[in-house]
């Protein structure tokens, strides 16, 4: 079971919502797939709770789980499911450590502005140090809006880190998929593109 991530240490950037969409896309591929819902928020299991019959069809669940016995349930998880996505909590908790120890891969969405970027710069330390540097991973522009990229991606605390090429826009139908509405099929795309980093 490929175990991913998706992190950023501040609120509002869509991580939430890119992790319910990665989940939605590789189930509708037929993947296996566990969404674990470690944030306080609890914005997936809210989702999964009103849609889940109408998704029944799909290879797809979704728990709320408490952070810190993550790591007693991902070996349960590992004869079950093919992918485990994990929607982390903003912020660099001692827990939230010792779950990206655990992980495979971190997506790590971002909006493109530099107080978002900003608040990487421990991230980005620490995905180069031990124990943290055998994680791949990929730092993703969100709800993009036609920004210019090009010095955002200079900025000091994401120069370091591994970036997708494609920025993913800001588009209503994102909002929509919390209606149970599905993705349209270019979105779709992206989403597969943004995981065939890892798969």
């Amino acid at each position: 079971m490929l175990k991913i991530c998706f992190f950023h240490q501040k609120g509002g950037t869509g991580k939430s919502t890119l992790a319910m969409a990665c989940a939605l896309y590789a189930a509708q591929q037929q993947q296996r797939v566990m969404l674990v819902d470690v944030d306080n928020q609890g914005t997936a299991t809210q989702w999964w709770q009103l849609h889940a019959p109408t998704l029944q069809h799909l290879p797809l669940q979704v728990r709320g789980q408490l952070q810190e016995s993550l790591p007693d349930l991902l070996p349960r998880l590992a004869d079950h499911f093919d992918l485990c996505f994990i929607d982390a909590p903003p912020s660099l908790t001692q827990n939230t450590l010792q779950m990206l120890q655990g992980c495979d891969a971190l997506i790590i969405p971002t909006r493109p502005s530099p107080p978002d970027l900003w608040a990487l710069e421990r991230l980005a330390l620490l995905l180069h140090t031990e124990p943290y540097a055998k994680l791949s991973h990929l730092l993703v522009f969100n709800q993009h809006q036609g920004e210019d990229l090009a010095p955002l991606r200079q900025l000091p605390a994401v120069a370091s880190l591994t970036q997708a090429d494609e920025a993913i826009p800001y588009h209503p139908a994102f909002a929509a998929l919390y209606l149970g509405k599905p993705l349209p099929s270019a979105l779709n795309r992206m989403m597969g593109t943004l995981l065939a980093a890892f798969l």
